[in-house]
């Protein structure tokens, strides 16, 4: 918002929206080009997960992966059952002791 309290537009193609995208990209690529260390290595079972591997195109896909197939809409409503079940069994064991 501006001062006047109204919402600034902006076009589909400007130049702000091309801008936020290559600060997220500029933030993944600083965040994941971190140096090698051996906690890290050790860890990650060598750099196999993506929160420990540095950048490379190994991390991209795994990204891609994880936002596309893992962490997605779908998959969430996909298991809304299972956690459901899981917390009624859970509710049950506790109300046991």
């Amino acid at each position: 918002m501006n001062e006047t309290g109204q919402k600034q537009k902006t076009k589909a193609g400007s130049e702000s929206k091309t801008e936020g995208r290559s600060r997220t990209q500029d933030k993944d690529e600083i965040f994941a080009s971190r140096p090698d260390c051996m906690s890290g290595y050790l860890t990650s079972g060598g750099y196999l997960n993506i929160a420990l591997a540095p950048m490379s195109d190994h991390w991209k896909k795994m990204k891609k992966v994880l936002a596309t197939e893992i962490v997605s809409v779908a998959r969430h409503k996909l298991l809304q059952s299972k956690r459901k079940e899981e917390a009624t069994n859970l509710l049950r064991y506790l109300l046991v002791f």
